[in-house]
C-alpha cells in the first residue's frame, strides 16, 4: 500500500512538474496579448488633438464666412443710407424751391389785390361829386409850410384817402416808425380837440409811400383840417409831437 501511494505521488509530482512550464508560458502569452491590445496613449492624444483642430478650423471658416456676409450687408446698408440721404436732400431743395414759389405767388396775388383795390378806390374817388384834392405840406419849426409831401382825396363828409411820401425821411427824425393822422377844427388858437384818424401803413416800400384810409362820416363832419405827428409805437390818444404835415379841408370840391 505504501509503495502504491508513493508511486502515485511521484507520478502526480511528475505531472505537475511537466505541466508547469506550459502553464507559465500560456500565462505569459495571455498577458503579452492583453498588453498589445490596449491603445497607445500618444496615438490617442494625437487623434484627439487632430479632431479638435479640425473642429476649430470648421468653426473659424464659419465665422469668417459670416463676417464676410455681415460686411457685405453693411456695404449694402451704407449704400442704401447714402441713397436715402441724397433723396432727402433733393426733397428739401425741392421743398424750399416750392416754398419760395408759393411765397412769390402769394406776394404777387397780394400785390394784384392791392392794385385792384387801389384802382377801384381811384375810380370811385374820381367819380365822386364832392371830391376835394388837397396837397399837404411839411411844417418847419416856425410854422411855415415847405414842399408838399402828400395828397388827400376827400369826399365831403363821406371818406378820406391820405397818401404821404417819405414820412420816415423827414428832417430831425430818427428811427421813427409810427405816423398818426389827426383831424381837428382849426381856430386862431390852433387845432382844437384833435381826433385820431388812424395810423399810416407803408403802402409802397419802393416809392416810400404811406397810406391812411378813413370811411367815417360822423368823424369827418367834426373836422376841417388834417395833420400828422410821430407817435410811440401803437399810437397815442393825443398828439405828443410837433406837426409834420398839415392841410385844410375847407375848400370847395375841385374835382371833377
Amino acid at each position: 500500500m505504501a509503495s502504491k501511494r508513493t508511486a502515485r505521488s511521484g507520478a502526480c509530482g511528475c505531472l505537475r512538474r511537466n505541466r508547469s512550464p506550459n502553464t507559465a508560458n500560456g500565462n505569459v502569452a495571455a498577458i503579452a496579448g492583453r498588453s498589445y491590445s490596449r491603445p497607445r496613449p500618444q496615438a490617442s492624444a494625437a487623434a484627439t488633438a487632430s479632431g479638435k483642430n479640425a473642429s476649430l478650423e470648421a468653426e473659424r471658416a464659419g465665422i469668417s464666412r459670416r463676417l464676410e456676409e455681415a460686411q457685405a450687408n453693411l456695404v449694402k446698408a451704407k449704400g442704401r443710407l447714402d441713397q436715402l440721404e441724397a433723396e432727402r436732400v433733393a426733397l428739401e431743395v425741392q421743398s424750399a424751391t416750392d416754398q419760395r414759389k408759393v411765397e412769390e405767388l402769394t406776394a404777387q396775388v397780394s400785390e394784384d389785390q392791392r392794385l385792384l383795390t387801389a384802382d377801384r378806390d381811384i375810380r370811385e374817388l374820381m367819380g365822386a361829386r364832392d371830391l376835394l384834392l388837397a396837397d399837404l405840406f411839411d411844417i418847419d419849426r416856425n410854422g411855415h409850410s415847405k414842399k408838399p409831401f402828400g395828397r388827400i382825396f376827400y369826399t365831403k363828409n363821406k371818406s378820406l384817402v391820405f397818401y404821404a411820401f417819405d414820412l420816415d425821411k423827414q428832417t430831425l427824425l430818427h428811427n421813427a416808425k409810427t405816423f398818426q393822422a389827426w383831424g381837428a377844427r382849426a381856430t386862431a388858437r390852433g387845432n382844437e380837440d384833435p381826433i385820431s384818424l388812424g395810423i399810416f401803413y407803408l403802402d409802397n416800400a419802393n416809392a416810400r409811400r404811406w397810406l391812411l384810409r378813413l370811411d367815417d362820416p360822423k368823424t369827418l363832419e367834426r373836422i376841417d383840417s388834417v395833420f400828422v405827428t410821430v407817435e410811440p409805437e401803437g399810437g397815442s390818444r393825443k398828439p405828443s409831437n410837433r406837426q409834420l404835415l398839415f392841410t385844410y379841408l375847407r375848400g370847395e370840391a375841385n374835382h371833377p
